[in-house]
């Protein structure tokens, strides 16, 4: 018998790499990690696996204890594995609220690993809030069971350019209905218009509970990605804060035929019959301002067509906005009619600075 065991052991030691591979992934991470005890090689091939996966128990009531010591399984992998990690997942039954900063650990370190997909999944009606920050190029971020998800935060993004675009601006959202609060970078908007000819004007099902819509790193001049931003403030009729931070990074003012594409977009909507979902906004804030004619438009259109505007702050760049400029930008905007009585333009501390 010993010596048939030794022929088993010699025949699994010496299987193909690609072989000892392929059953590793398709096991669970902590079994595969166990397996390794084969053998030397096994366990050499299994820290070099570029996926890996973690189920816990499939309850929704685990204690910490339990839970505690499933998350130190997933730091031990982690810390042994030497490898790239491309595709990761973890599964919960349940998780408690004190793990939510370890699972934004988790991502941080896996950003360093050439993650491209990172599946994080749980059952617990009291999680509604997730932040994703992308330190590394992603293929694609995808929402699935999620129905109590309100607030999603999507920043630093990434594209992976040379993987080619699957991406669904409706099945995104589709997939987030009770989404109260989306901020993205402008790129992830990108991402999500690549998979159309021609983006839609409207979702199929209104965003009725969507109130807070933030975008960073904006760009008037990325006729594509403007008519994303068109989809989704009509798409929100209930739409209560607006923010749009202006892109620092542009090498010269937007002034070519698509700069007007946003607020001539939302014209043609507002004067077509359809509507402009702007009715119940009442806080637009713009950030990193330039004194441009694009932003004026914007803030002109928005003051004439919301008629329960309380507040609109203004937010200059210092370092592109002068004093001649900014008194201008100032004086102009001004004079613009207002939908609303109780409408405030409001200028940071730092926009008076110019002024002094």
């Amino acid at each position: 018998m010993s010596g048939l065991s030794e022929a088993s052991a010699d025949r699994i030691t010496n299987l193909p790499v690609e072989v000892i591979q392929r059953i590793q992934l398709l096991l669970p991470t902590p079994l595969a990690a166990r397996m390794a005890t084969l053998s030397t090689k096994w366990r050499r091939h299994w820290r070099s696996i570029p996926r890996l996966e973690f189920l816990a128990a499939n309850s929704a009531d685990q204690d910490e204890m339990m839970m505690n010591k499933f998350m130190f399984t997933v730091y031990k992998v982690l810390l042994l594995h030497d490898g790239p990690i491309t595709n990761f997942r973890l599964v919960f039954g349940g998780i408690s609220p004190c793990l939510h900063n370890e699972i934004d650990q988790i991502i941080i370190y896996l950003s360093d690993r050439g993650l491209r997909e990172f599946t994080f999944s749980f059952h617990s009606p009291d999680s509604v809030i997730y932040n994703i920050v992308f330190y590394g190029e992603f293929q694609r971020i995808c929402f699935k069971g999620t129905p109590r998800l309100k607030e999603v935060n999507i920043c630093d993004y990434k594209h992976n350019e040379n993987v080619e675009t699957t991406s669904d601006m409706v099945a995104f959202f589709a997939s987030l209905p009770t989404l109260q609060e989306f901020s993205a970078d402008f790129k992830f908007l990108e991402y999500l218009a690549a998979g159309y000819n021609n983006v839609p004007t409207r979702l199929p099902a209104p965003r009725h509970k969507l109130k807070i819509l933030q975008i960073y790193n904006f760009d008037f001049g990325s006729l594509r990605n403007v008519r994303a931003i068109v989809c989704l403030i009509m798409s929100s009729p209930n739409l209560y804060e607006l923010k749009i931070q202006i892109d620092t990074e542009l090498n010269q003012p937007a002034t070519n035929d698509a700069v007007p594409s946003l607020v001539t977009l939302l014209e043609a909507e507002h004067c077509g019959g359809s509507g402009c979902c702007l009715h119940r906004l009442k806080v637009l804030e713009v950030t990193l301002v330039r004194g441009t004619q694009v932003e004026l438009e914007l803030v002109r259109f928005i003051l004439a067509t919301a008629p329960l505007l309380e507040r609109v702050h203004i937010f200059p760049d210092r370092r592109k906005l002068k004093l001649r400029k900014a008194f201008k930008f100032i004086k102009t905007m001004m004079q613009y009619k207002r939908a609303s009585k109780e409408a405030e333009v409001i200028y940071a501390e730092t926009y008076l600075a110019l002024l002094r």
